[in-house]
């Protein structure tokens, strides 16, 4: 099926394609008339042999693929504008090729930094913590993002990554100049106050050293493959999820769309997801107060925890996770400012991104 628009005659055509003229007006020169099920219709053509415009389409995105790693973003807001400006892509094509290149890009840039240490300490570089706050409703989000992409047209869906890229580009550029201006200030002895908040001098008495509390740190350390453990018991269950479900319309157990039962698992993983977030919130205040009770020394950019900030973050993740899927692009763009917002080091900002990237990619 084409729709041509003849702007001479003020007229319009939809229905089977007859010739290639047609497609090449409506979709670009890399489409064909060709028959399918005894129909005629655009396609798309073959990926081989290739031809000049994909040789440049390739190297473009193995270039914004490698800027993209580097800061911990999952790309797809690169991909996806190069996928329809130079690959000659629609929208549909373009949002999941941009989320397989987005999660390979992001498993290439896990493997290498996975057993990388924090800036200032022996803890590891990714925040697991973080991470297991942020997982869960981000999981759920990308669960209704996949429908709603499968719902939207793509004029909406392209609008919608136009103004997600536009605020994000906005916040962390921002942040950006703020960072750069303090260590600029620093540098020059003018400020002397750290990045990142830390107690007061007059508490620093009551603050222990970490030679002097050394248990607490290897305790962390520990907990880190836990978490990583808990992070991928989430992600079996949505995967278990979305088979039982099915992907459009197809179901292991049989399941059919828009059924009393359909709906029943479909609302189940959000119950599901809830409880591991209040289970993790939990946990992280319970940390959180053990931490200061012992005297326990922050590095520069751990968080600390309170019941506002944590409710808050799952909720925004929540979006996140929605728009991630629905847009193809990660969550890293969106995710990035909002974790330099918590003043979180870039570089386990980058870490932490690329590692979330994944699970919410596999």
């Amino acid at each position: 099926m084409v729709c041509v628009e003849n702007n001479l005659t003020n007229s319009s055509f939809c229905g089977p394609c007859t010739n290639n003229e047609q497609c090449l007006e409506v979709y670009g020169n890399s489409y064909q008339c060709l028959e399918k099920d005894g129909s005629t219709t655009c396609f798309r053509k073959n990926l081989w042999p290739l031809d000049t415009r994909d040789y440049l389409t390739f190297l473009v995105l193995v270039l914004a693929g490698t800027i993209a790693a580097g800061g911990g973003l999952g790309g797809g807001g690169i991909f996806i504008p190069v996928l329809i400006l130079l690959g000659e892509f629609t929208m549909k094509d373009s949002v999941p090729l941009s989320n397989v290149m987005v999660g390979g890009s992001s498993i290439a840039s896990v493997l290498s930094i996975y057993r990388s240490k924090h800036p200032h300490g022996e803890k590891p570089l990714i925040d697991y913590d973080l991470a297991m706050l942020m997982q869960p409703l981000s999981l759920c989000g990308t669960v209704i993002g996949v429908v709603l992409n499968f719902m939207f047209p793509d004029w909406l869906i392209l609008s919608l990554l136009i103004i997600v890229l536009l605020v994000t580009t906005y916040r962390t550029v921002k942040k950006g100049i703020e960072v750069f201006q303090k260590e600029r200030k620093a540098s020059k002895g003018t400020d002397k106050a750290p990045l990142i908040e830390r107690k007061s001098e007059s508490d620093s008495s009551s603050v222990k050293q970490p030679e002097q509390n050394p248990h607490l740190y290897e305790e962390e350390k520990k907990k880190s493959y836990v978490k990583q453990l808990v992070l991928l018991v989430i992600l079996v269950i949505l995967a278990v999820h979305s088979l039982l479900i099915g992907g459009k319309g197809e179901s292991i157990i049989g399941v059919l769309p828009c059924t009393a039962l359909y709906w029943g698992l479909f609302s189940l993983i959000f119950i599901i997801m809830s409880v591991f977030s209040l289970l993790i919130i939990r946990y992280l205040l319970q940390s959180e107060a053990k931490k200061t009770e012992s005297g326990y020394n922050y590095l520069p950019g751990d968080i600390h925890w309170t019941q506002k900030n944590t409710t808050i973050l799952s909720l925004l993740c929540f979006a996140v996770g929605i728009l991630s899927s629905l847009l193809g692009i990660g969550g890293g763009m969106i995710l990035s400012p909002i974790m330099l917002e918590l003043n979180v080091l870039p570089p386990v900002v980058a870490a932490t991104n690329s590692f979330m990237i994944v699970l919410c990619s596999l």
